[in-house]
């Protein structure tokens, strides 16, 4: 990583790192009940993002609807792919996330929750745990505030997203080949879902970027009249029109391509087993139980699979991935700890950086916090 990108990670922390975090020792019993690491998950909020000010509540994920297999896509552009970018239009803030789970009605009991965050910080902080982040472009921090008594918010330090040119991949045009707009959602830039779940005995509200929906029968989904005129509920919110429906959990997708041709020069023929090592924490980190694939050759694609996810087998299969999620639930108790000590003496916030594959605990100099004061009353019992 080059100097000044190094400046930019570490901005606005003390100089020296208060303590190096190291890998929590596999849980006893590790072999056994990985599946029941993650309960209970429930819908509790969504959005759609038309722009830096506007959201659509509930919104919805486009309807998986993909053509006949052979079909040709072309290549991502930047533009689309930069729409696309989940770091686009200002997504790492937390603003969306409670206005639009206010505006559906869900009833949260806030003091409660121990961690809300994005999928993408529990993501790196799995990486970092599998040793996936020896690489600078793998270098990551997470700010961490406290609220109330016991609730952390993680905010990843957004990176500056890089698009290859030479290389530029057919990911997010597939996506946009196979999905349809739900109406009243067209101008969408991208679908947001709010879940919380029981991870390793702590309370979490978890966003994500949804790519998918299947379609369900008439019940399925609970539908919401559409407005034409966006309304603010207060003043750090964003504008919010009504349109869109929520379809069940069951019923998300997880969207994924790969190149088809193999080290041999053969065609692969399904969603080869490496890669549902790679996607396993992602699915599993969202309550996601359906995974849909590509496979191409420079934009053809000629295999279209559909897979239901059974946690239980593929925890089972892979127990890496199932070592990998016991810990990072140790992981999120560590920080937990250091972070309600420092919050009982009123300290500093914390922040969390990855660079060169070590993980360390920082001082945090700035007080500024991803989430507007109107918004954090919500955490005081």
């Amino acid at each position: 990583m080059s100097r000044g990108k190094d400046k930019k990670l570490l901005a606005g922390l003390v100089g020296a790192p208060l303590e190096a975090l190291t890998a929590p020792a596999l849980p006893g019993g590790a072999s056994r009940g990985a599946e029941h690491l993650i309960t209970d998950v429930r819908y509790v909020g969504s959005y759609d993002v038309v722009n830096k000010t506007t959201i659509i509540v509930p919104g919805s994920p486009p309807v998986w609807s993909p053509p006949t297999a052979p079909f040709s896509v072309a290549p991502d552009t930047r533009a689309l792919a930069t729409e696309r970018n989940e770091y686009k239009l200002g997504s790492p803030m937390f603003e969306s996330v409670f206005a639009s789970i206010d505006a559906v009605g869900t009833d949260v009991k806030w003091p409660e929750v121990d961690l809300v965050t994005n999928r993408r910080a529990l993501r790196h902080l799995y990486r970092w745990l599998d040793g996936a982040n020896s690489k600078p472009r793998d270098n990551f921090r997470i700010d961490v505030d406290l609220f109330g008594d016991r609730t952390m918010l993680f905010s990843e330090v957004a990176r500056t997203f890089q698009f290859d040119d030479k290389h530029p991949g057919f990911g997010a045009r597939f996506e946009v080949e196979t999905t349809d707009a739900v109406p009243g959602c067209e101008a969408s830039k991208g679908h947001h879902r709010i879940v919380r779940y029981n991870f390793g005995g702590l309370n979490l509200v978890v966003r994500f970027e949804c790519d998918a929906r299947v379609d369900m029968p008439s019940g399925a989904t609970s539908s919401t009249q559409a407005t034409e005129q966006p309304y603010k509920p207060n003043r750090n919110s964003p504008y919010i029109l009504r349109a869109g429906a929520i379809p069940a959990q069951d019923a998300i997708v997880e969207i994924k391509t790969t190149k088809g041709k193999t080290g041999t020069g053969g065609l692969r023929q399904t969603w080869p087993s490496n890669k549902w090592t790679d996607v396993a924490a992602q699915l599993l980190l969202s309550g996601t139980e359906r995974l849909h694939t590509g496979m191409h050759v420079d934009g053809n694609f000629y295999v279209v699979e559909e897979h239901e996810v059974d946690k239980t087998n593929m925890l089972a299969e892979r127990p890496r991935v199932a070592n990998c999620m016991r810990r990072l639930g140790s992981l999120l108790g560590v920080i937990r700890e250091r972070v309600l000590a420092r919050g009982r003496e009123a300290k500093a916030p914390l922040s969390i950086v990855c660079q060169s594959g070590q993980l360390r605990l920082y001082e945090r100099t700035s007080r500024r916090i991803a989430l507007a004061e109107e918004f954090t009353a919500r955490f005081s019992a």
